[in-house]
């Protein structure tokens, strides 16, 4: 979930009259109006070599530092804040917020609660609704950050309470609730958040992705003028264009919802900087680190010895790979934790900076890390052995997961390409990831890549990749279950079949899809866009075209 208001002003006082560093404040603060933060930070750090706990001037130095993202330095000057007053609002708030963006959530959580802790002290009856709400709002998120979503919407239905107008509260609400497959919850609070800010982009994605366009109505014309009205934010716009894609293509109109996803696509491209040769050297780079004679040493693996057999699923995006651990998960055995960067948290951590400092670990390393790995994964699984990781791109790992866990069962999802190509440029996903499918001739070359790595694990490990075709899950969903049970090391349960009525987060792009019965309408959907998929094939198909079967 999003985090906004970073560093936001509460309560943060102001310097006394008599303040002896008046003056070279008041000329610090000419400085920050003009632009000139250099010299403003200069003058500020010359007051805090005399007098380091002095509030005003931390409080100047956090602002500006949390504007600037540099969260761990702007820490500093919260801690200084609260050793002469440990019950600050504004230095609480503001660790807090810099501890999220370090991603060091628990922290966070433990300084927003103790904010909140204040309301009722002094500060806290002079801070304005609309300020408590903020507080409530960011742990609400963070709650989200770290799975907690009971927490985080309890948190933000208090921030909704205190501030009626608060859109990005609902909006968020309408996310958590999304994913814990609460629909008729989370249409209305995207109703509720556009009500409030018809230019919340994400508020429009959400309720379009959450209902079923039968008809052109007044919400889907709605998105249509204000996409073309120029009035949003570049951000706000692109979402609009996801959703408007999706609406156009349940209502039949093909050409119109292919243009609309070309836009979405075109702006996100627009502010994101990538390089696709990047991805392609990493992944031949991390094919290459695998040692066999390291896999055969370690004949009984980490996995059996915690008692965890991990079970990765990979591939390329929108493979049907939520379908299926949404299956999986309805087991009586066996726990889904979603889209895991276990793996590649300890890889880039063992690697430092440079993946090919793991060609020095031995075999006593890679069992260390399988041990961490597992312990990782299996952190929250209430005792069940088989745990199932859905990140799909450790498919560019699979011979470092052999020599880490021995015992774990890769499962690859595979569907038609031109339909895998369709889904991806379909979709926004989470910042930072897949960023090759906003491209069709990156996805495609991305693409050809994935096909010829598992081509050669395929060959190099006969036997531990399992490949399971959508097309042939979606045909005969029991038969196909029976099989990957029996290769996982489980007895098939009816449960799996009925995956959609079991309560669990859903984030993937699939959150709606996995909550219904299967269905086919999907396959082979890429005819109606075949010859606006042309980018995408030529880049893949070389000289060849379809499913690896050998």
């Amino acid at each position: 979930m999003s985090r906004k208001s970073k560093g936001k002003n509460l309560a943060a006082g102001r310097g006394q009259a008599t303040d002896p560093f008046g003056p070279q404040i008041v000329r610090a603060a000419q400085f920050e109006s003009q632009g000139n933060l250099e010299a403003a930070y200069g003058i500020y750090r010359q007051i805090l070599a005399e007098a380091p706990q002095h509030s005003h001037v931390n409080i100047r130095l956090v602002t500006l530092l949390t504007q600037a993202g540099q969260f761990e330095a702007a820490a500093k000057h919260c801690a200084n804040i609260l050793e002469s007053n440990k019950n600050n609002i504004f230095a609480l708030t503001v660790y807090a917020d810099c501890m999220s963006g370090l991603s060091n959530y628990e922290e966070a959580i433990q300084y927003y609660e103790r904010a909140i802790g204040q309301f009722g002290g002094v500060e806290g009856r002079q801070l304005r609704s609309a300020d408590k709400a903020q507080i409530y709002y960011r742990l609400g998120n963070i709650y989200g950050e770290s799975d907690l979503y009971e927490s985080a919407k309890r948190m933000l239905v208090k921030a909704a309470e205190l501030d009626p107008e608060f859109a990005g509260a609902y909006c968020v609400l309408g996310s958590i609730c999304s994913a814990m497959g609460e629909s008729d919850q989370a249409i209305t609070y995207f109703r509720k958040a556009i009500e409030l800010n018809p230019l919340l982009g994400r508020a429009h994605k959400g309720l379009a992705h959450e209902k079923k366009h039968l008809e052109l109505d007044s919400e889907v014309e709605a998105m249509q003028e204000l996409f073309d009205s120029g009035r949003m934010a570049l951000e706000d716009k692109t979402e609009v264009a996801f959703a408007l894609g999706k609406a156009y293509e349940e209502l039949g109109d093909y050409k119109k919802a292919f243009k609309c996803f070309s836009e979405g696509n075109r702006l996100h491209r627009s502010v994101y900087a990538y390089d696709i040769a990047e991805d392609l050297s990493n992944i031949e780079t991390l094919r290459l680190l695998y040692k066999p004679e390291y896999a055969k040493s370690e004949a009984i693996g980490a996995g059996q010895l915690a008692g965890i057999t991990p079970v990765l699923i990979v591939g390329m995006p929108r493979t049907g790979s939520s379908l299926l651990e949404q299956m999986l998960s309805s087991h009586s055995l066996v726990h889904g934790i979603g889209e895991s960067d276990a793996a590649f948290s300890l890889l880039h951590a063992a690697s430092k900076g440079d993946l090919r400092n793991l060609s020095s670990l031995g075999p006593a390393d890679w069992r260390q890390m399988g041990e961490e790995y597992l312990s990782l994964v299996s952190k929250n699984a209430g005792g069940k052995p088989f745990v199932v990781d859905k990140m799909l791109s450790n498919f560019q790992c699979i011979g470092l997961m052999r020599m880490m866990c021995p015992q774990a069962k890769i499962i690859n999802c595979r569907r038609e390409a031109m339909d895998v190509a369709l889904s991806a440029y379909k979709n926004a996903f989470k910042k930072g990831s897949l960023e090759c499918s906003y491209d069709l001739e990156d996805f495609g070359a991305l693409y050809r890549r994935y096909d010829e790595v598992m081509k050669y694990w395929r060959k190099t490990l006969p036997g531990w990749v399992y490949d399971l075709d959508y097309e042939d899950l979606i045909a005969d969903p029991e038969k196909e279950l029976r099989s990957v049970l029996s290769f996982i090391g489980l007895e098939f349960e009816e449960s799996c079949l009925s995956f959609y009525k079991t309560k669990r987060v859903i984030l993937t792009a699939s959150m709606t899809q996995v909550r219904q019965p299967v269905y086919k309408s999907s396959v082979n959907l890429w005819k109606r866009y075949e010859k606006e998929l042309q980018p995408f094939k030529k880049a893949y198909k070389g000289s060849w075209f379809g499913f690896l079967r050998k």
